[in-house]
């Protein structure tokens, strides 16, 4: 009996914990939305700054910023480099980071390497149909990791050290951005 007892507790605390995590992303996806759609309307849309970010990457970076009521609502960035190139957004509630989307995508070659030139080093040129991409989705709530997809969608382990770092990476990107726009403001 007291097994049975023990199962039933099990099964609605693990009930419980799955319902708040799924009613956290689904609220997560909707803001995503509603701010893509403000973002992307001339008419809807929120403030829009856009700036240079050289400092990042070898071959120079974009950020651009949308906000509304002097609160940010998402940030765009892009870093370049002579082997690839990296997008990354981050989304904004009520000031709290609560998404981030990012694409590497990772060239065959350099983007200079035209055919020409790689055939007299005899080496691969240039192809962007040969680039390879791959994404990361983080989700999170107050400030903590909630989820964390792969490219494959595969849910990666939001406890450990891997994640850990990561967000603190994320953090210490988004403070270095905002500071950047807040001395371009």
């Amino acid at each position: 009996m007291k097994k049975i007892i023990f199962s039933v507790v099990i099964l609605l605390l693990t009930t419980q914990f799955l319902y708040g995590e799924n009613k956290d992303i689904e609220n997560i996806r909707k803001w995503f939305k509603e701010i893509n759609q403000k973002a992307n309307s001339p008419y809807l849309g929120y403030s829009r700054f856009q700036m240079a970010d050289n400092g990042a990457s070898t071959e120079g970076g974009l950020i651009i910023a949308h906000v509304s009521k002097k609160k940010f609502k998402k940030i765009t960035v892009e870093h370049l480099g002579e082997m690839g190139k990296k997008n990354t957004d981050y989304y904004f509630k009520d000031g709290k980071l609560f998404f981030v989307y990012s694409i590497m995508t990772v060239y065959n070659a350099p983007v200079y390497l035209t055919k020409l030139e790689a055939n007299k080093q005899k080496v691969e040129f240039f192809d962007p149909k040969k680039s390879k991409k791959t994404t990361e989705r983080i989700y999170l709530k107050d400030g903590k990791l909630i989820r964390w997809l792969d490219s494959q969608n595969k849910k990666l382990n939001t406890k450990s050290k891997d994640a850990k770092d990561r967000i603190k990476e994320i953090n210490n990107e988004v403070k270095r951005i905002i500071s950047l726009i807040k001395k371009e403001i």
